[in-house]
């Protein structure tokens, strides 16, 4: 199968085409003056607290506040006051992680957990206090970003979440084989304590190498997050998710494949990204700057139907998108 991924830049957007065979598979645009927060790590600070809501808002430096319910602000993979002095060492972000989130804690019990889950809002936090939250909806309209200290770290095959040990295994997986095979090769792995794993859908037959590399690229994820978190004050912004360019290339690209770019600025881009997350995967990348790039790979009447709101469906109905 050969594959091709191009990506155009223009003033206002970015594109991205991911064409399999000559066929156009997948399209994706990023408006560039968008502003995205979902999958965002902050550094905030209790603003207010609701006990008949069960909520708190939080400050992030940004337009609109935090919305952060206690269920989501129960377990906590980084304990500002807990981490104390030990948050820049390279061994510390992992280590929070399995010492934090009381909620988890084997040593304490059943009995604690259970009492943990009806906690009140003003018994976990207190205005002032600074949290590190990550951002799980897009604010929408009057209301801010839906927030959660149960993070999640995502890679191509591999979706890291902190204080948290087990692996889970999406249930899209339905082979029992497989299931077992991906199971067996985690007992292989070396995966250091305090941080737990999903294997994403698209791991379905992925080898050990391919794990480790996501396993490899998710810690160190993790420990630069723990760097910024250590060195940076409240409100700030500690981890942006990956832009378009970068997850597609961290979701889509593999070994064989050819990337086709727009601009010089985004072929360093792409390179740059590469050399860190498929450092030594032989990836062909190349610079298209004549006219235009989805008109000479024959997708720009494929990806023009996209736009319809009109889909045509193999027994002659279609349906209606507005």
């Amino acid at each position: 199968m050969k594959r091709e991924i191009l990506i155009n830049q223009d003033t206002n957007e970015i594109q991205a085409a991911v064409v399999e065979d000559g066929r156009l598979e997948e399209f994706y645009i990023e408006r560039l003056d968008a502003v995205r927060m979902f999958g965002n790590i902050y550094k905030g600070r209790v603003k207010t607290v609701i006990r008949g809501m069960g909520a708190a808002f939080v400050h992030l430096g940004t337009q609109k506040d935090g919305f952060l319910y206690v269920a989501d602000a129960l377990r906590a993979p980084v304990d500002l006051e807990a981490d104390g002095g030990d948050a820049e060492s390279e061994e510390a972000p992992v280590a929070a992680a399995a010492a934090a989130a009381p909620a988890h804690s084997r040593s304490r019990g059943r009995d604690h957990r259970h009492s943990m889950r009806h906690k009140r809002i003003d018994e976990v936090l207190k205005i002032g206090q600074e949290v590190i939250v990550q951002v799980v909806k897009e604010p929408m309209g009057t209301k801010g970003p839906r927030l959660t200290t149960h993070f999640s770290i995502p890679a191509r095959y591999l979706v890291m979440i902190p204080g948290d040990e087990k692996i889970g295994i999406s249930g899209r997986i339905e082979d029992k084989k497989e299931r077992d095979r991906i199971r067996s090769l985690f007992k292989q792995l070396d995966i250091p304590k305090g941080v737990g794993f999903i294997v994403r859908t698209a791991a379905e037959g992925k080898s050990e190498q391919e794990f480790t590399r996501d396993i490899r690229y998710l810690l160190n994820t993790w420990k630069r997050i723990h760097r910024s978190i250590a060195v940076k004050r409240a409100p700030s912004v500690i981890h942006q998710e990956l832009g378009l360019v970068e997850r597609i290339i961290r979701d889509h690209l593999t070994e064989g494949d050819k990337l086709v770019v727009s601009s010089k600025d985004l072929l360093h881009k792409v390179k740059r990204f590469i050399g860190l997350y498929l450092p030594k995967t032989q990836v062909g990348v190349e610079l298209y700057q004549d006219h235009s790039m989805f008109e000479h790979y024959n997708v720009a009447k494929e990806i023009g139907h996209t736009y319809q709101k009109n889909v045509f469906l193999k027994s002659g109905g279609y349906i209606v998108i507005q």
